[in-house]
């Protein structure tokens, strides 16, 4: 039995996402790893049904991205396309991406960095780093304060 062959691009790729790729795909598909260095990826290229790429621009050259005609979808893991070359594939191959995935952790890190604005954490460090610590010194509290956040998404 011949199984569509899923061409995963990412160079660098952890045993534990294999695991995941390989426990939700491996009896439907057979998975080919661009990690692995296989001497056969430009044959993945030319014939894989499905690619999931990290960042089609660095994972793959402009002329294998040329020979996608046999591709059915490419899968882009992150949140955004912005980064795909979109005028180097073949024009009916559709791409599917992760909209809001990292909405949570983005979220998390504005209101860290609003915090470490509001609480100037970067002088502070700064000048403790140059051996300046002043105890008394009057800190910034941000009960009461107002943040406004622009340009959101």
């Amino acid at each position: 039995m011949n199984l569509p062959l899923v061409f995963i691009t990412q160079k660098k790729i952890g045993d534990a996402l294999r695991a995941i790729y390989r426990e939700s795909l491996g009896g439907a598909a057979e998975l080919l790893f661009a990690a692995d260095g296989h001497d056969d990826a430009a044959r993945a290229v030319a014939e894989a049904e499905v690619l999931i790429v990290g960042n089609l621009r660095i994972e793959l050259t402009e002329d294998e991205r040329g020979n996608l005609e046999n591709v059915g979808l490419i899968q882009a893991l992150t949140a955004g396309v912005d980064h795909i070359p979109f005028s180097t594939l073949p024009a009916a191959v559709p791409v599917a991406y992760n909209p809001g995935v990292y909405a949570e952790p983005m979220a998390e890190h504005v209101v860290a960095m609003a915090f470490a604005a509001g609480k100037r954490l970067s002088g502070e460090h700064a000048a403790m780093r140059d051996g300046a610590f002043n105890q008394f010194a009057p800190t910034r509290r941000m009960a009461d304060s107002t943040c406004a956040i622009l340009g959101f998404g």
